[in-house]
Order: C-alpha cells, then sequence, then structure tokens
C-alpha cells in the first residue's frame, strides 16, 4: 500500500503481536482510520492467528497484516526462547533469579497470583533470523510503504534491540511509542527502563507514563499481609515532543497532518491538554497547507473528532486553580510580595469544608459525590428505573448501538451531581455563613455555588459520544476534584489567582 498524502490513516506497527495483541485498541467508530502491521518471530503463533482472524481480538483490528519476521537491531541469527508461557517467549534466556518474584494480577472481579518459577520455564528453542525494521522497510517486505505513525513492542526485554533497528522509521514518522519495560531483569543481559528512557529522550520523545504497571514480591505474604510490592515491569508510553515535531524540516501538509495524528493519538490515551497543544501547534501550520488537502483532511473522522473537541473546550467556562506560586517562607530576603495561597489558603479551605459538610448535611446519602469520588456510578444514587436502565445499556445497548447513541442514553439516565447529592442546591448562599452540622444558624435562599456544576462537561459528552470512555471517566475525576473547590472561592479574591504574585501592600 502506498503512502496516500490526502489521507490521515494511522499507520500502526506492533511487534510480538501473538494472538492479534496491540497496544493502540480505538473505539469502533476509528478501527477503519487505522491500518496494523503486526509481527510475530513464532511461526507456531502465526500458524494459530491465520485460522483465529474471526476471534474476538482479530475483529478489533479492521485492516491488517501478520509478518512472520523476528525483529531486532540488524540482520543476524538468534535464538527464540519459547517459555512454558507462551507470551514470556524471549530472544533472551530467562534471568533464573526472576523465579522468586510473584505478581498479583486482577482479572474481572478476581485476583491471581502469578509465580514465575513455571511461567519462565523454557519448553523449546527455535533457531530464527533477525531483521531490522529499517532493513525490512529497504527490501520492499513491508506491505505498508507508509513509515509507521504509532509504534508498540511487546518482546520481552528485546525492545531495546528492535528500537535501534527502527531509527530510520522512527524518525520518518514515528508519533507515538508504547514498550514493554522491565524495572528488575526478567530475562539475562537485558535493557531496563532508564535504557529505554534515554533511546526515547535523545530521538525526541516524551516520556507520557505506564499504560500497565505490575508489582511483584519476592516474598508470598498471606492475604491480610501484603502491602506495596517492587515495580516488576508494564508498558511505557512515549510520545513525540511537539517542539522537535514544529521543527521538522519536512512540508508545511506532512507536519500539519503528523501534528493532527499525534493530537488524536494523545487525546485517545486521555492525555487531552498534549493532544490539545498538538492542536495549537497544528493551527500554526495549517495556513501553509494547501486547500485542497485541507479538504481531504476535513472529511476524515479523525478531523471531525478533533474539530468537536476544540469546539467543546470553547464552550467550558474559563475556569482555572489558583496560581500556587513562591510560598512566603520560601522567597529570598527583600522579596516583597506574597502569593495567593499565603494570603487566601486558610480562608478558602475553611470555607470550602463548611460547604461541603453543610452540603452532606442536607442530603447523607449523597455524600460521596460530594467529595470527588465519582468514581462510584451516579445511577447508584439515582431510582431503580434509572439503575436498571444504566445496567441494560452496559450490555444490550452497547453490542447494537452506536457509541455515540449509547453516550446519550447513558447521560439521560444519569442524574446530575447535584440532583442525586445534594436535594436542595438553592437553600445555601456562597456569601452567608456556612455552619457546621448539629450548630445553629441562618440560611440565605442564594444558589448553592455547586449548583451550577454539571454531570457531564461539553468535553466529556464528545468523548463518550466517540466511544472514548476512558479518557471521558478521567476528565470527569479530575473535573469533579478540583471544580468544587475552585467555584467555592470568592470571586473577589478569586480574580488573584491568575496572578503568580501578589504585593503584600495588596
Amino acid at each position: 500500500m502506498k503512502p496516500d498524502p490526502y489521507s490521515l490513516r494511522i499507520i500502526a506497527h506492533h511487534i510480538g503481536a501473538r494472538g492479534f495483541g496491540v497496544s493502540l485498541n480505538l473505539p469502533e467508530a476509528f478501527r477503519s482510520e487505522v491500518v496494523n502491521v503486526l509481527y510475530e518471530a513464532d511461526s507456531d503463533a502465526v500458524a494459530r492467528m491465520s485460522c483465529e482472524t474471526d476471534s474476538p481480538q482479530a475483529k478489533l483490528l479492521a485492516e491488517k497484516y501478520v509478518l512472520p519476521y523476528a525483529v531486532g537491531r540488524k540482520k543476524s541469527k538468534a535464538v527464540l526462547n519459547i517459555t512454558a508461557n507462551s507470551y514470556a517467549s524471549s530472544l533472551f534466556q530467562p534471568n533464573p533469579d526472576f523465579s522468586r518474584y510473584y505478581c498479583e494480577i486482577p482479572i474481572d472481579a478476581a485476583i491471581y497470583d502469578v509465580t514465575y518459577r513455571e511461567m519462565l520455564e523454557v519448553v523449546r528453542k527455535v533457531e530464527l533470523e533477525v531483521h531490522s525494521i529499517d532493513e525490512l522497510f529497504a527490501a520492499g517486505k513491508i506491505p505498508v510503504a507508509a513509515a509507521p505513525d504509532f509504534l508498540s513492542i511487546d518482546t520481552q526485554g528485546y525492545e531495546l534491540e528492535i528500537l535501534h533497528g527502527a531509527e530510520e522509521a522512527i524518525k520518518k514518522g514515528v508519533l507515538g511509542i508504547v514498550c514493554e519495560v522491565e524495572m528488575i531483569p526478567m530475562y539475562q543481559e537485558q535493557p531496563l527502563l532508564g535504557d529505554i528512557l534515554n533511546f526515547a529522550s535523545a530521538n525526541g520523545f516524551l516520556f507520557a507514563g505506564f499504560t500497565a504497571m505490575f508489582e511483584v514480591s519476592p516474598f508470598r505474604g498471606p492475604i491480610g499481609a501484603r502491602g506495596k510490592g517492587l515495580p516488576g515491569f508494564g508498558d511505557a508510553l512515549f510520545f513525540k515532543d511537539i517542539g522537535a515535531l514544529v521543527q521538522e524540516n519536512t512540508v508545511s501538509a506532512e507536519r500539519y497532518g503528523k501534528l493532527l495524528k499525534l493530537a488524536f493519538i494523545a487525546i485517545s490515551y486521555g492525555y487531552i491538554e498534549y493532544g490539545l497543544a498538538a492542536l495549537a501547534a497544528a493551527e500554526e501550520v495549517r495556513g501553509n497547507v494547501d486547500a485542497t488537502i485541507l479538504r481531504e483532511f476535513g472529511k476524515q473522522k479523525i478531523v471531525r473528532f478533533l474539530g468537536e473537541v476544540e469546539a467543546a473546550v470553547q464552550k467550558l467556562d474559563p475556569l482555572f486553580p489558583p496560581i500556587h506560586a513562591v510560598p512566603d517562607d520560601a522567597r529570598s530576603p527583600g522579596d516583597n510580595r506574597t502569593s495567593w495561597y499565603n494570603k487566601h489558603h486558610v480562608a478558602a479551605l475553611d470555607h470550602f469544608h463548611k460547604l461541603t459538610a453543610t452540603a452532606a448535611s442536607a442530603n447523607p446519602v449523597g455524600a460521596p459525590a460530594l467529595t470527588g469520588q465519582v468514581g462510584l456510578s451516579a445511577a447508584t444514587q439515582a431510582p431503580s428505573l434509572a439503575k436498571s436502565m444504566r445496567s441494560r445499556l452496559g450490555g444490550i445497548a452497547r453490542r447494537y448501538l452506536p457509541p455515540r447513541i449509547v453516550g446519550i442514553l447513558r447521560r439521560a439516565t444519569a442524574p446530575t451531581p447535584e440532583t442525586a447529592a445534594f436535594t436542595a442546591p438553592s437553600t445555601v448562599s456562597p456569601t452567608a455563613p456556612i455552619v457546621d452540622h448539629g450548630t445553629t444558624g441562618t440560611l440565605s435562599s442564594a444558589p448553592h455555588p455547586w449548583s451550577s456544576i454539571a454531570m457531564y462537561s461539553a468535553v466529556e459528552k464528545v468523548l463518550e459520544d466517540w466511544g472514548f470512555g476512558g479518557p471521558a471517566y478521567l476528565v470527569r475525576t479530575k473535573r469533579m476534584a478540583v471544580e468544587r473547590y475552585v467555584r467555592s472561592l470568592d470571586s473577589s479574591k478569586y480574580k488573584d489567582g491568575a496572578l503568580a504574585h501578589i504585593p503584600l501592600s495588596d
């Protein structure tokens, strides 16, 4: 498949894709927008995949190609160590010291212990030829000629070798990387997290966090005697540095398309602000892009989705937390400034706690929602009919209705936070004295400052309508936690929140 200059389809390469496992799992609306190139070194696994094209995981991938290659730094010979748990197979030998660890993993509502003495037992060795991704591109052995936009690697310690062998492809197009990393060596002589971080930084990528992280322990304690484990392994996420992308010596249309794709990938993983920053950078490039290309881009789902996100952001109140700035006790002698924190924090926090106590006393059942614990479903506080409808949405509706319709129905059956959590929002004044539960006082009839807080913001609605329930939940959780505090602030003092420093005389 040749590159299409008018297409924003994402080319995603997945190395170690046994069982059609990929890292970029998108909602149904966008599955046709992704071309998946899957590499698997184990010939037996490739044979099974060719017979399992109708499996649930395979059906999540629209256009896909399975390549029977082992990839690494350069063309060479190697031995694949097939382990008892075939998903733990590696071109490195398992580290015997790791067999003393175990890992606790949740699967749905169950919890299991994984012990590595059995998992990492080598049951078979296979000699094979290793190729680099750059070599395969140069030889025309990859069916998609365009450079990858996204790269995910799950090869049990061999990730750095693969990254070095794909440096040209990474420079040409890669915008996001998900890479398995270990903090404790699971395999002999394998690189660890620090080595991957150094490679990513040297190639213009920012570490975004972990899409998964698993703790291990060398001692398997009984239930009731377990605490934190040691960080053992996980999947690290990296995004191309927007600044490095803007400065690329490429034609404007290519940079514009890359920035749009980067914005989409970032938002799909829940990094909304990074996505918005990429969109802002794209807007600066847009003026130099040919009108024909802009029209073609505008027809595609990714651009329509990003446009809806941008429009939704414009609908939000320009609400920000106060800037903390430099505290007084950290300032140098002679610095005659203070900060919002030092000047207003104590009074603002006291007022917030009184509002919380008063609202909770008005409806104790709803108290959890007033403390920012939006992880609890709002439907648990709604009438039984609403609970029943939302339960059914979790099953039948999700199978047969488009995500946008499911989102609308879900919101229609969910109470607003102040309906579910606070039944009398018009009985508390933000300026009147707020008294603790059990004391006496007169309450004003002015609206409670939290009465205007919506269950779903405009951005959350767009995310849910397109099928991004996880990012929508993340945005809602963070918003609920901060919005109650900010909306409790005295408006005559909150204006100072935009200032990093405040004169002492103010």
